[in-house]
């Protein structure tokens, strides 16, 4: 009886191991995502109609996440673009630590019905990301940030002021 438990045991052992490295081999096929809406949304008064700054903060972001930062209430930002419009975007992100280079920020463009990903910053190892940018037309989006890293990590501040001018987009 003794040695049908060790057997019993063993196989138990065994298949769990199996099991354990079947699991680890499963590829997912979306990435998890969260939605955070701004802190704060606030009209730039000295800039062109339409300008404005975001700002977020405390953003956890895990290994292998997604998260989707929207204006208030997870609505779209909305960019009315007209003729020689440009609209221009200063993002600034600071990281609780040293973020790797599988941290990506960019913005999702939600005006057609294929929501296209676009990837405009990388981080290089700094606890700062800072870029400025233009969107094309592009009349709905919401700006993200993916942690392809390992290891999790926050956004202590995040802020994104966007522009609206004239000039080239």
């Amino acid at each position: 009886m003794k040695k049908a438990k060790v057997v019993l045991c063993i196989t138990l052992l065994a298949l769990m191991c199996i099991l354990a490295s079947c699991e680890n081999s499963v590829a997912t096929a979306s990435v998890l995502e969260t939605e955070y809406a701004a802190d704060i949304v606030t009209e730039d008064p000295d800039a062109a109609a339409g300008s404005y700054k975001a700002v977020w903060s405390d953003i956890s972001i895990g290994q292998g996440e997604r998260v989707i930062l929207s204006a208030e209430g997870n609505s779209c930002f909305q960019i009315n673009h007209g003729g020689d419009q440009s609209v221009t975007v200063s993002a600034s992100v600071i990281f609780d630590r040293e973020a790797p280079a599988t941290v990506e920020l960019g913005y999702l463009d939600l005006s057609t019905s294929d929501t296209e990903m676009v990837e405009v910053l990388s981080a290089s190892g700094g606890t700062v990301m800072q870029e400025t940018f233009h969107i094309p037309q592009v009349i709905a989006y919401k700006f993200y940030i993916y942690n392809g890293s390992s290891d999790h990590i926050t956004v202590s501040a995040m802020s994104v002021s966007v522009t609206q001018g004239a000039g080239e987009a």
